[in-house]
């Protein structure tokens, strides 16, 4: 990924951060999510070097910075918006489940299930299932 081919104005900022974070508080390690300019969430964790070499001594620090995209998970930053129970329908929805089967998998009735769905799709923005099982896999 390239800063100008894929990555959006907030991913740029947001690995400044971290780097700012590693430098000034002298935390070991920094994480943060973002969204780039397709709407993929992305997982930005960078590591303060535990060896000590020559760039040390003369007053640098090495840093190891990665970005990934964020899996649909505890990790989203979506995932914390939803009650446990509309979690584990986000969950079941990615996974390509119908709400008769997640609604037999959990026990509940299919409108409740209908409920929850609708819900999914207000908070991701979504109006249709393939954009929602997209949208959940996607991260």
């Amino acid at each position: 990924m390239t800063a100008s081919g894929v990555l959006g104005v907030d991913v740029p900022i947001a690995v400044q951060s971290v780097v700012n974070l590693l430098w000034t508080n002298g935390n070991s390690s920094a994480v943060s999510h973002v969204a780039d300019r397709f709407g993929v969430n992305v997982t930005i964790q960078g590591e303060r070097a535990r060896s000590v070499g020559p760039e040390s001594a003369a007053g640098g620090a090495l840093f190891s910075l990665s970005l990934t995209r964020t899996a649909w998970g505890r990790a989203h930053p979506v995932f914390r918006l939803l009650s446990s129970r509309q979690r584990d329908v986000a969950v079941a929805v990615a996974e390509g489940l119908s709400n008769a089967a997640i609604a037999a998998q959990m026990g509940v009735g299919a409108a409740t299930i209908h409920e929850r769905v609708q819900t999914l799709h207000w908070v991701l923005g979504t109006s249709t299932r393939p954009a929602l099982v997209a949208a959940l896999s996607r991260g």
